[in-house]
């Protein structure tokens, strides 16, 4: 019998040949004996050198099956030209390879590791691909080693054969993959990783999606979902309500796909915005205020408007920077919903208002504090209460006090104008009190034999602030 099937496997015809090799993988394992290979080993791995590529897959089937640990030293052998077989075929051979060097257990490794650095790619392919099938240690000392390999095929094949070694809840070697210096390495390596259960794995996605690189950060989220974590959640929330706009709408539909449950207002929050519901975030106050405060950016004028008043209606202090930003939009509306929002906010929103130095956001204070009206009394009058008193009517501010002082008086001013009579007695009197801001420079003498001097610049003069409140107070006694 042996003989037939040994003339069949020199026929010209590969078809013959291939049915020859399933014939002699037909017997299963061999009995593991010493001595010399057996007759049917060794035309088997003669077989695993053929020109076509179907007997040469068979041929590897088949030592797979019969599993005689003597066909190792002859198994590589096959491994070495594949080039030649072209696609698929090559492939074929490769996973058949795969296979069988697994069916021989992890002592095969030690014979294949040496041709993980062969200088041919398709070889390399085969070795690592075969290494990821027998594991062990020697074989992922090899695949690690493998990560370094100059062509990105051979890279990624190494970062899969990891992925499948990776012991349930580690990421084990993969992460040298996610450190690579090639992004498409570290892509490969987050494809695998969002496979894997477990806490390591989810904080190792978290980490990626601040790489520097675009593809892989996109790559990341995608994965995220996938991975399913409470840390996987935990990172696409921080996405989410980070700053780039693309990875915010790849965070939303990422944590629509896993049917995420919010449990704390800052997630109530996130969940609202992310079903576009701004009014319904806003109601969960300074939770609200950061998340949607990252969509001031949006492309749209419309969301940007939305937004705008949603910050307005959490009636949070934490809002008034991003409505200040808000005010500075190129939107007239965008504009006009922050001027209203800053109203609702009151007299937390004065400060600033009065401090501000962009020349829009100076163009429409006074507007502004108009509307917010007798509430916004009490910290303009703090700002030109601040210096240091020099004697019964002035005190001394430094040049950041002054300035900020000047625009107080100037909207004080405007406010006693117009709503003297909803000002309260405690700031009238305050009012009536204030006394004029200085700035006091010292004036270097232009030759020794003359004296230092020192100016005294009026900067604030609040004599009409002063009358207007006393007025206002002696309107009230009669």
């Amino acid at each position: 019998m042996f003989f037939l099937i040994a003339r069949q496997a020199r026929s010209k015809d590969a078809a013959a040949r291939k049915r020859a090799a399933e014939k002699l993988g037909a017997g299963g394992r061999s009995v593991q004996v010493g001595g010399p290979v057996p007759r049917h080993v060794a035309l088997l791995l003669d077989l695993a050198t053929d020109a076509d590529g179907g007997v040469r897959a068979a041929a590897y089937d088949a030592l797979g099956r019969v599993a005689d640990v003597r066909a190792l030293d002859g198994m590589p052998a096959g491994l070495k030209d594949l080039e030649k077989l072209g696609e698929p075929a090559a492939i074929a051979v490769r996973d058949a390879a795969a296979r069988a060097f697994q069916a021989l257990g992890p002592g095969a490794a030690l014979v294949l590791v040496p041709l993980a650095t062969d200088k041919n790619t398709k070889t390399r392919e085969a070795v690592v691909a075969a290494l990821g099938a027998i594991g062990g240690a020697e074989a992922e000392r090899a695949l690690v080693s493998a990560l370094q390999d100059a062509r990105s095929s051979v890279r990624q094949l190494a970062v899969h054969a990891l992925a499948r070694r990776a012991a349930a809840g580690s990421i084990g070697s993969l992460a040298a993959a996610l450190e690579h210096r090639d992004p498409a390495t570290r892509r490969s390596a987050i494809d695998a990783v969002a496979g894997l259960p477990g806490a390591e794995a989810g904080r190792a996605l978290a980490r990626a999606t601040r790489d520097s690189d675009r593809g892989v950060r996109e790559a990341t989220v995608r994965a995220l979902a996938r991975q399913g974590s409470a840390e996987a959640i935990e990172a696409l929330l921080a996405v989410f309500g980070g700053q780039d706009r693309d990875l915010r709408g790849l965070a939303a539909g990422a944590l629509k796909a896993v049917a995420w449950q919010p449990a704390t207002p800052e997630q109530r929050a996130l969940r609202a915005i992310l079903n576009g519901d701004f009014e319904a975030a806003a109601t969960e106050g300074a939770a609200a205020v950061e998340p949607l405060a990252a969509l001031l950016t949006d492309k749209a004028p419309a969301v940007r408007k939305s937004v705008t008043e949603a910050l307005g209606r959490t009636s949070h202090a934490d809002a008034i920077d991003p409505l200040m930003r808000s005010l500075q939009d190129a939107d007239a509306e965008v504009r006009r919903a922050a001027a209203d929002g800053l109203v609702c906010l009151g007299a937390a929103a004065t400060t600033a208002l009065a401090c501000a130095v962009h020349e829009t956001v100076r163009l429409v204070a006074p507007d502004i504090v108009s509307r917010i009206g007798a509430p916004a009394a009490v910290p303009l009058l703090d700002l030109l209460e601040h210096g240091e008193t020099a004697g019964n009517d002035r005190r001394v501010a430094d040049d950041e006090e002054a300035e900020r002082a000047e625009r107080a008086a100037h909207l004080l001013n405007r406010l006693l104008g117009q709503s003297a009579r909803a000002l309260d007695a405690q700031a009238l009197g305050r009012a009536a009190r204030l006394r004029d801001l200085v700035r006091v420079r010292e004036i270097i003498p232009a030759s020794r034999r003359e004296s230092m001097t020192t100016a005294v610049e009026t900067v604030v003069d609040c004599k009409d602030l002063r009358a207007r409140a006393a007025a206002e107070l002696e309107r009230r006694r009669v």
